[in-house]
């Protein structure tokens, strides 16, 4: 999967879905997500980089295929 083209919500975008590329997972680099019943959760991480070539720490399980 790295290199990939993928959709992923991007934090930049106020979570708008935007192209990019995967790089990898982000191994025990968990990231704070909205818990389904109020308050926070911790979940898997991926690193991603936008079209600009900055890169992002996204939800690994929000990313899509492009």
């Amino acid at each position: 999967m790295r290199g990939d083209r993928i959709r992923f919500p991007d934090p930049l975008e106020d979570g708008c879905t935007v192209e990019g590329t995967f790089h990898e997972v982000a191994v025990d680099q968990p990231i704070e997500v909205p818990g389904p019943e109020g308050g926070t959760r911790l979940t898997d991480a991926a690193w991603v980089s936008r079209e600009d070539k900055t890169t992002a720490r996204v939800p690994y399980s929000s990313i899509r295929p492009a």
